[in-house]
């Protein structure tokens, strides 16, 4: 610029008034004063402040809204995890199996798929189910009621509990305890 400048002046030294005005205000159309310039620097920086501004205001807001969504998926996580061990309860519960029996098991699975509940609920009711029927084959085989009949009280069988029994029944107690049989025919 230095160099420029020099030049217009050698330039201007030969040039009446009227080509002087002229060549100056020529030169001046490329340049900007330096009360315009410092104006524009200072509308600038403003300009960039305000753009932090919005950038970090808009960042602000995705990660707030980033979070709200994080909490609102973990809340409906938790719902389904509830409604699934609601349902397990209830399918234990349809099948006449306490609350002690069932909770640890519900506490200890993975409660966030449904099929996956349903499926293993249902696989440990048949599996409680098959052992407690084993159970009161035995229990009717040593001469004792199943617990259905006397409500949970194992007690040696009368007369009057043996005509309760299934043919079924009857027949296995024949087969596995005869002498018991034997003593509940003949009285």
């Amino acid at each position: 610029m230095n160099e420029k400048l020099i030049a217009l002046f050698e330039s201007l030294a030969n040039l009446g008034e009227t080509e002087r005005k002229n060549k100056i205000n020529e030169f001046s159309q490329n340049y900007i004063d330096v009360t315009k310039y410092r104006e524009l620097e200072e509308q600038h920086k403003n300009l960039a402040t305000k753009y932090n501004q919005i950038e970090t205001e808009t960042k602000n807001k995705k990660q707030s809204e980033i979070d709200e969504l994080t909490q609102l998926k973990n809340e409906i996580v938790e719902l389904k995890r509830d409604k699934n061990k609601a349902h397990a309860a209830k399918i234990f519960m349809e099948n006449g199996i306490k609350t002690e029996v069932y909770s640890d098991f519900i506490n200890g699975i993975d409660l966030s798929n449904y099929d996956v509940v349903d499926s293993l609920v249902n696989n440990v009711v048949k599996m409680i189910g098959t052992t407690q029927k084993n159970v009161e084959k035995d229990n009717i085989i040593k001469g004792q009621l199943p617990d259905s009949v006397v409500g949970n009280v194992q007690k040696t069988m009368t007369k009057e509990e043996f005509d309760r029994l299934s043919t079924l029944q009857r027949v296995e107690l024949l087969e596995n305890n005869p002498t018991l049989y034997n003593e509940l025919t003949n009285n």
